[in-house]
């Protein structure tokens, strides 16, 4: 039997830093050392570096102009699409969404010949920060349920997002639930001048150490999480990221006087990001809307063997990953006292949840966080919908 080809349809792909690019490619990986064919059509960047030329035969890159919303404007993205069609001839479409560039398929009729999987990273947010997107939604939502309609299979990231997922609703029948998976031979371990670097980043005043990794954007929530740090003594918080949001949140610091407790280091390298994962004491995804529909970094810190601390945020898959493996806090997420409490719980040595919490994250990331074990469920996948076709 010929080995399933599958051409992935994505947003960005590393090293375009994010939850979703990282999941992309380490899936792809897997894939392709298992033995499948794959191909992926994603937008270019040009504030990252190209891939190798290694890459080149598998990353499709599409001429990007700008952005509009989040959405990457990239016309020729369509041509991509129908040349890849033509030369690859794939078996499965493997459509990532939210991402606009995939309502080009319902335009090549082609397309429709092919079984296509959608993989739901998470709902389009009726925002309460950004009314111009909430605006957009009501534009885009016809096509996403076109889309929606034709897909053979909905991947889910978690039950309780689709739980509480309006416009998957009526498509619950389409819908698998498989979380998101990282590859842990993607983070080596830090050596001794790596180590050193971060101990030094830190500071030398034996504070408690909060690291958070994000996009710099409303709904992370970063200016709840400087908030309590108003409140917190001993601690110390860095932030790694880029985004929208740099000067807000850099001007908050200052205005509250917090340049001794809090750092944005904006973009960093992986070898001293990985670094400063194995050096905090914690780790913090104060994420406020459901755009956070699964928190990805959190499987990061438990690479690493680090406990996290994550908002209650209905639906989104931070509690359920909490849940899952014991390794997390989770505190309100519209209330900056609770964040408050739930760090000052966290440092309490005698706490008997902070003992148990800690011991669940030393056992590192489970199999069920492996991407091999989603690899391995996503091709199951596949097989049913070519049986059916």
């Amino acid at each position: 039997m010929n080995p399933i080809k599958v051409l992935h349809i994505g947003k960005y792909y590393p090293p375009v830093p994010g939850g979703i690019e990282n999941f992309l490619r380490d899936l792809v990986n897997a894939q392709i050392d298992s033995g499948m064919n794959v191909r992926v059509i994603v937008h270019e960047d040009k504030n990252y570096p190209e891939n190798s030329k290694q890459d080149e035969s598998v990353i499709k890159k599409a001429p990007t102009y700008g952005q509009f919303l989040y959405a990457p404007l990239s016309p020729g993205f369509k041509a991509e699409i129908k040349k890849n069609l033509k030369e690859f001839k794939p078996d499965i479409i493997h459509l990532h969404m939210p991402n606009t560039s995939v309502f080009w398929l319902l335009f090549i009729k082609e397309a429709f010949a092919i079984p296509w999987v959608i993989h739901w990273h998470a709902d389009v947010v009726f925002s309460k920060i950004n009314r111009l997107l909430s605006l957009a939604y009501n534009f885009y939502k016809p096509f996403e349920t076109r889309m929606l309609k034709h897909a053979g299979s909905i991947i889910v990231t978690s039950p309780s997002y689709l739980e509480t997922s309006n416009t998957l609703a009526p498509f619950k029948d389409k819908c698998e639930v498989l979380q998101l998976g990282i590859n842990p031979e993607r983070f080596p371990g830090t050596d001794n001048l790596q180590t050193e670097w971060a101990n030094d980043f830190w500071g030398k005043n034996n504070e408690k150490r909060t690291l958070s990794v994000g996009r710099l954007a409303y709904y992370k929530g970063f200016h709840n999480l400087i908030n309590a740090f108003k409140y917190v003594n001993n601690m110390k918080l860095v932030i790694v990221g880029e985004g929208e949001q740099k000067k807000y949140l850099s001007d908050l610091i200052k205005k509250n006087e917090l340049e001794d407790k809090v750092t944005i280091t904006g973009f960093l390298p992986e070898d001293k990001l990985f670094a400063l994962y194995d050096t905090c004491d914690v780790f913090c995804l104060p994420s406020i809307e459901r755009t956070e529909a699964f928190g990805l970094v959190l499987l990061e810190s438990l690479i690493y063997k680090k406990p996290f601390i994550a908002s209650d945020l209905e639906g989104s898959g931070m509690s359920w990953i909490s849940e899952k493996t014991g390794a997390g806090f989770c505190f309100r997420h519209d209330s900056i006292s609770s964040l408050v409490m739930t760090l000052n719980e966290f440092f309490d040595d005698s706490s008997s949840k902070t003992k148990k919490i800690k011991e669940n994250a030393r056992k590192g990331l489970t199999e069920d966080f492996n991407i091999l074990t989603v690899a391995e469920k996503t091709l199951t996948l596949y097989k049913k919908l070519l049986e059916a076709k």
